[in-house]
């Protein structure tokens, strides 16, 4: 199995859930089940928060932009700690599509920005338990 197969989590309906521990950054690597990744969290069903919750997440960070909660609130605003941290819709679309193109390093700075969310996101994150 490779290493990226090997950190795919299997979450009912939520999709592309990855466990990022393995992963090299600066210093060093990141610790399996300290930080995890997914998207539409919110359409698990009660299995899925089960394993979810398994796992041990204990932290949600929502990074959606107004729209997207306002169509879909976040199911996790109980039994986990629930930090938003939006980032625009437009700047998510646009991430992904780097990821794609090979350009994510670019988008990455626009993104760094004051104000455009992603410091806030890794404050988020770093706020988080276990930080």
């Amino acid at each position: 199995m490779t290493a990226t197969l090997d950190r795919r989590l299997l979450w009912d309906t939520c999709i592309n859930v990855r466990d990022l521990g393995g992963l090299s950054c600066r210093g060093g690597v990141i610790a399996r089940g300290r930080l995890v990744r997914g998207s539409v969290l919110g359409a698990l069903t009660p299995a899925g928060r089960l394993a979810m919750q398994a796992y041990g997440v204990r932290t949600v960070i929502d990074v959606r932009g107004d729209d997207e909660v306002a169509e879909a609130p976040s199911p996790f605003a109980e039994g986990t700690t629930y930090r938003r941290v939006p980032l625009s819709s437009l700047r998510m679309t646009a991430l992904h599509h780097a990821a794609h193109a090979g350009t994510l390093e670019g988008e990455l700075r626009a993104v760094a920005v004051a104000g455009g969310g992603l410091a806030e996101c890794f404050a988020a994150i770093a706020k988080g338990e276990p930080a």
